[in-house]
């Protein structure tokens, strides 16, 4: 992958407000697919804020907590780890065990001017080692979390990727799940419209949803969960908990 505007380099954290689902994601993803990792080799993590189809960074929000968690449940926190680089953060990470590793961002609950609203925010991806363990149980790290039923590597053109949307450990149907491709190279054309770019499923009563990736390269499945209005220092809003998982569909 080329470098992105502001030399974002290796493993890019890409954390943004959700607003319209084409419009800013939380992003989350590798220099290369999560297959291709090996024992004890370092990971470069980037941290930003930016448009996805644009590719336009902004000053990022620094999360406060960062954290990979390991097949068997080893919770490692690297929120110490992210050093600021300008409009950017980063941190360097080696993997050290094999088999899944989760890595997960999470922004505590705060005003967005772009939302107009009150929103929690995570995002995560997986590092694969070795073995398939790990990618199948929740975490429980946040509120609300969008469980692969798929396993989120080793995904082929075309491949249908299940997910669960978990509100609080249960199945939340009736919730919206979104997906769009991060595009390497930024695109030539006019930006389509939202149907074209993005694509939207509703899940069913046990939460489930299913959302077919079409083309190689990165791709963000994300959901929004409204919870209710909060009103503080002088800010009336709702309150938005969202949760993104980024899958790599190999070329």
């Amino acid at each position: 992958m080329k470098r992105l505007r502001y030399c974002i380099p290796a493993l890019m954290i890409t954390l943004i407000w959700v607003g319209t689902a084409s419009a800013h994601y939380n992003l989350l993803f590798l220099d290369r697919s999560p297959i291709q990792y090996k024992l004890r080799e370092t990971v470069q993590l980037t941290y930003a804020r930016g448009h996805l189809y644009k590719r336009e960074w902004g000053k990022a929000p620094k999360p406060d907590w960062v954290k990979a968690v390991t097949f068997d449940g080893m919770s490692i926190d690297l929120t110490n780890k992210m050093k600021a680089d300008g409009p950017l953060y980063r941190l360097s990470w080696k993997v050290k065990r094999p088999g899944d590793t989760w890595l997960v961002a999470h922004l505590p609950l705060q005003w967005s001017e772009h939302d107009a609203a009150w929103v929690e925010s995570s995002v995560r991806t997986m590092v694969h080692v070795g073995f398939s363990r790990g990618w199948q149980e929740p975490l429980g790290m946040t509120k609300v979390e969008l469980l692969p039923l798929t396993r989120p590597y080793g995904l082929l053109p075309g491949d249908v990727m299940r997910v669960q949307v978990l509100d609080l450990g249960k199945g939340l149907g009736g919730t919206m799940v979104y997906a769009e491709h991060y595009y390497e190279k930024p695109p030539q054309a006019a930006m389509p419209s939202d149907a074209i770019l993005t694509r939207a499923a509703r899940t069913d009563l046990n939460g489930i949803a299913a959302i077919t990736l079409p083309t190689p390269g990165w791709w963000v499945i994300m959901t929004v969960v409204e919870k209710g209005q909060r009103e503080a220092d002088g800010k009336k809003g709702l309150v938005k908990l969202d949760d993104a998982l980024w899958v790599y569909v190999e070329k």
